[in-house]
């Protein structure tokens, strides 16, 4: 399916059920492990095990990197960063046509407030 990520003006596609996901976002990799879905992540950043207890899964990168070698061998069907300090390294990622998807982050206060406000449903 083809899959549209706004924050970086970038169509690709997406397996209908992606197996083989590197996280770089922290809190991503943990809500991924909390609904049950962490193996299939292949990759993580070097932050990841702060937030999953035994988190055994290769270094793919950090917030502003990725391991190349790491990349090719694990060779993703979604890449997830965020927008903020990532969106850089999406875009690059992009450029190379791999399947990225940045999650928003908020961008003002307001935004932080209608974030939270939606936790509580």
């Amino acid at each position: 399916m083809k899959i549209w990520c706004e924050s970086l003006n970038y169509r690709f596609e997406l397996p209908e059920r992606p197996e083989r996901v590197i996280c770089l976002v922290s809190a991503a990799t943990e809500a991924l492990y909390a609904m049950g879905l962490g193996d299939r992540v292949v990759g993580v950043s070097c932050y990841c095990d702060r937030y999953v207890a035994d988190l055994n899964k290769p270094i793919a990168g950090d917030y502003l990197r990725i391991d190349e070698q790491a990349f090719a061998e694990l060779a993703p069907d979604l890449v997830v960063v965020t927008t903020g300090l990532q969106r850089k390294l999406g875009l690059d990622l992009a450029k190379r046509g791999l399947p990225i998807y940045a999650l928003p982050l908020p961008n003002s206060f307001y935004g932080f407030l209608k974030t939270m406000s939606s936790w509580e449903r």
